[in-house]
């Protein structure tokens, strides 16, 4: 490559631009942009002899990821260097990593008839031209494509739920999160697009204004009508570079749009998830204190019963021990009742065992009602 510019006598600047290419890790250089353009006059400044310019070109291609094997819409830019005699009617090119569609356009011109072909090396316009009009049909094509994936995820936006019972398999955190991540990228690669083309159509107003220069200059030998369809082409290519700019902020304000909308729909089913847990929270602890009011009215029955059975468990034993004969009636006087030795034993026994637990009973009950009357006194207003 330093063989060749050194064989042309290439101007310094070119070099400048060829270190934006070569093998790169990251996005390296992607927003690199520049326009150098020098005319050499005769030794009487009376005539434009020579012209020299070079500048960078961005556009889309598919690129192959190697480790997805996938191909994706990159990013890229190709070098354009021209070196025109006016005197000798001979141009001298040097193109940098052309596009596809590119390197096909002037593959096309270069096979086409004799007449046709010397036309095209002749005219130093028709090589701007051709790289300039095969770089919208790449744009339009990338912006297509990630429109297209905006949609993918609108159409699940669309279909997803907020009501935690209606949920679906879009709604998953996992689902939600690749969407998030992917809507992220969508707008990243948007916003780069939208960069690139306001580069190239920075690069065109650029050649605009130099041509412009060239027709108004009384040391060209050129007329004005010969450069009149070439600056009509630039402001063509530079109307379509506006259309797909404008495009390209469309589908990046969408995606931005569903990314709020993305988000907000997420806060909203978190409130939902949260109401709902919310309730059932609230029905547990009802449940709870209904629980509660039934082991209280439990407790009340089995102290109830506890007293009944304090009563009526002596009685029955006196039931008991009339039918078995150890309390009889005097035969003399039915008035008196006259015990068993036996019995008057058990009595003795059992009548102070069963004052001693009411007593103990009693006590226990009085001490829980002195220990609750202070809360219920706090709590009261």
């Amino acid at each position: 490559m330093l063989h060749i510019l050194e064989s042309w006598d290439v101007f310094p600047e070119i070099c400048r631009y060829l270190t934006a290419f070569g093998k790169k890790y990251f996005n390296k250089d992607e927003a690199f942009a520049g326009f150098d353009c020098v005319e050499y006059a005769d030794g009487d400044n009376r005539a434009v002899n020579k012209l020299e310019m070079c500048y960078l070109l961005k556009y889309a291609a598919l690129k192959r990821d190697e480790d997805t094997k996938v191909e994706e819409w990159a990013i890229r830019h190709a070098l354009v260097y021209q070196q025109t005699c006016f005197v000798t009617r001979e141009n001298s090119q040097i193109l940098v990593r052309l596009s596809d569609s590119m390197k096909v356009a002037l593959k096309e011109a270069l096979s086409a008839d004799s007449e046709e072909v010397q036309h095209f090396s002749r005219d130093w316009t028709r090589l701007h031209s051709l790289v300039l009009g095969e770089v919208d049909d790449g744009w339009r094509q990338m912006i297509n494509s990630l429109d297209s994936e905006v949609s993918e995820i609108f159409h699940r936006l669309i279909a997803s739920g907020v009501i935690p019972q209606d949920l679906n398999m879009f709604d998953s955190p996992a689902a939600v999160a690749q969407d998030m991540k992917h809507l992220q990228r969508l707008t990243d690669n948007l916003r780069r697009v939208s960069t690139m083309i306001g580069l190239n159509t920075e690069t065109i107003d650029c050649l605009i204004n130099r041509v412009g220069s060239l027709t108004q200059d009384t040391r060209c030998n050129r007329d004005l009508d010969d450069l009149s369809p070439f600056l009509r082409t630039l402001h063509q290519i530079k109307q379509e570079h506006k259309f797909a700019l404008t495009n390209s902020s469309a589908v990046l304000d969408r995606a931005t749009s569903l990314a709020n909308q993305l988000r907000d729909t997420v806060a909203l089913r978190n409130s939902e998830i949260n109401k709902h847990h919310t309730e059932q929270l609230g029905g547990n602890t009802a449940a709870i204190a209904d629980l509660s009011e039934q082991a209280g009215r439990e407790t009340s029955v089995v102290k109830t019963l506890t007293v009944l059975a304090l009563v009526f468990v002596p009685a029955s034993f006196v039931a008991d021990f009339l039918q078995m004969g150890y309390v009889t009636t005097d035969p003399d006087n039915a008035r008196i009742w006259r015990a068993a030795q036996d019995l008057q034993l058990y009595a003795a026994l059992a009548i102070p065992l069963v004052v001693l637990t009411m007593g103990f009973y009693i006590a226990l009950e009085l001490r829980k009602v002195r220990y609750r009357w202070p809360k219920d006194t706090a709590v009261a207003p």
